[in-house]
């Protein structure tokens, strides 16, 4: 049984990731794994869940477009990683697989067009910012 989530587990995440340079996926899924493998339980990350979210809102009225792509980029991370994270046997997760390609396409936008922005970091260097916020490490 644990075996079959650690699969699952990963295929989803590496559906999450399809959209990403095929460069920055290894270490993303690495460092998604390790997060999952040492995350709490979802009500117990309800506190940490409301600064990110009042972090993520500060960065969206911000003047300065690069914060807003960068705020964009952890947004769409942070919503992929909690809809991989989600039991599958919830209700809520029929059409799942549909869900995780739309996620998968909105995080492969954001990354493009932070990595378009003339300000920018090259993108593995945005993507660790973004782990980093996030409160992932590898």
């Amino acid at each position: 049984m644990q075996q079959q989530r650690a699969l699952a587990l990963h295929q989803d995440l590496q559906v999450l990731l399809a959209s990403l340079p095929a460069a920055v996926r290894p270490a993303l899924l690495r460092a998604f794994q390790a997060h999952i493998s040492r995350q709490q339980p979802l009500e117990s990350a309800r506190p940490g869940m409301a600064r990110l979210r009042a972090w993520l809102y500060a960065q969206a009225g911000a003047a300065d477009a690069l914060a807003r792509l960068r705020a964009a980029l952890v947004a769409e991370l942070l919503l992929g990683i909690s809809l991989v994270q989600t039991p599958r046997d919830w209700p809520s997760v029929a059409g799942r697989p549909e869900r995780l390609a739309r996620r998968a396409a909105l995080l492969g936008q954001s990354a493009a067009a932070l990595a378009a922005h003339p300000q920018a970091l090259p993108l593995a260097q945005e993507l660790q910012r973004a782990l980093a916020t996030l409160g992932y490490r590898p």
